[in-house]
């Protein structure tokens, strides 16, 4: 079942998105907890959308956002992270995830919908699966380290 965020969700997700953190690229950064859980704030208070993919206990998640692009009116929908957990990858969740996401983003006017890669996990299979649901590459992303 793929459902919204809920207040009891929240510990679940901080260990989540500690996970996330672990296995990506962005383990070079400090993980913060009080960050992550300012993510939280924000999906509950309206800023932001968080779905979980549930099967008796959550097996992955979504967070995004709707707002205009910086040189238009119009709405456009981010991922700020879809993550499945290692365990449960390779079946419907992302794909599930994803749909619900995009279904939320059309009703709240978004008329482009982006999703990033840019924890350096499973990426050409998650590219692959983006690709099949209709996305095309719309750029790189680079960083540098200091």
């Amino acid at each position: 079942m793929i459902r919204s965020f809920l207040p009891k969700d929240k510990n679940v997700l901080l260990g989540m998105a500690r996970r996330m953190h672990q296995e990506s690229d962005w383990s070079v950064l400090p993980f913060s907890e009080k960050q992550a859980g300012n993510i939280a704030h924000k999906v509950l208070g309206g800023d932001y959308a968080c779905f979980v993919a549930e099967d008796q206990k959550i097996k992955g998640m979504i967070v995004g956002f709707v707002a205009p692009h910086y040189f238009t009116e119009a709405l456009i929908a981010a991922d700020l992270l879809c993550y499945v957990l290692p365990e449960n990858r390779g079946g419907t969740y992302g794909y599930r995830l994803i749909k619900k996401f995009e279904q939320w983003a059309y009703e709240k006017g978004a008329s482009i919908v982006t999703l990033g890669i840019t924890t350096g996990v499973t990426t050409e299979r998650t590219a692959s699966l983006y690709k099949k649901l209709g996305y095309k590459q719309s750029g790189i992303l680079l960083r540098k380290e200091f």
